[in-house]
């Protein structure tokens, strides 16, 4: 893990969520395609020295095979272990569909609307889902440009974490949520 954020102790940080939006053609007993929901709170996040926005990525955003990418979540700090209290996260790397395919062997369909990244002893794990694969773009904002969505256990051996293609939804989210300006 790269680093740790821990939940507050008091109420102030705690936010109420408004409504919850689900994209209109996940399946969850399908391939995972289209695992993504949006999640309106009831009032704005105040941003601070230590809250910052995380861009919503583009096409240009979406990494390279061989980028560092972060998974970040209060998951399992290992396969069947126990929830995280603190926010963590973790550098992984991304990697092609191809490889990705060809790693789980066929047991997975991978589809164009998904990112893969791996790197030995890292993973995203359970409870983790929903939570962001978030990178440093180019003009040093983070963007984020996937979602934690399945993998196979929790950092095992040559089993990448797959995450939603965040680029290949952004007409829905911002016809769902209206244009965000982020910096």
């Amino acid at each position: 893990m790269l680093g740790r954020c821990d939940l507050p102790d008091s109420s102030e940080g705690l936010l109420k969520i408004a409504q919850v939006v689900i994209h209109p053609d996940f399946s969850p007993g399908n391939d995972f395609s289209n695992d993504l929901s949006l999640v309106q709170l009831e009032n704005p996040v105040g941003f601070t020295s230590n809250v910052i926005p995380v861009c919503l990525g583009t096409l240009e955003d979406d990494p390279l095979p061989s980028n560092t990418t972060v998974a970040v979540g209060w998951g399992n700090t290992e396969s069947g272990g126990s929830s995280s209290s603190s926010l963590l996260s973790v550098a992984v790397a991304a990697i092609s569909l191809e490889e990705c395919e060809t790693l789980y062997e066929g047991t997975v369909i991978i589809t164009p609307v998904m990112l893969c990244a791996y790197s030995p002893g890292k993973d995203a794990c359970q409870g983790d889902s929903g939570g962001g694969l978030v990178r440093l773009a180019s003009d040093g904002r983070w963007v984020v440009v996937g979602i934690v969505s399945f993998g196979k256990g929790c950092a095992e051996h040559n089993a990448p974490g797959v995450y939603t293609r965040v680029s290949s939804f952004n007409t829905w989210i911002t016809e769902t949520v209206g244009n965000a300006t982020c910096s």
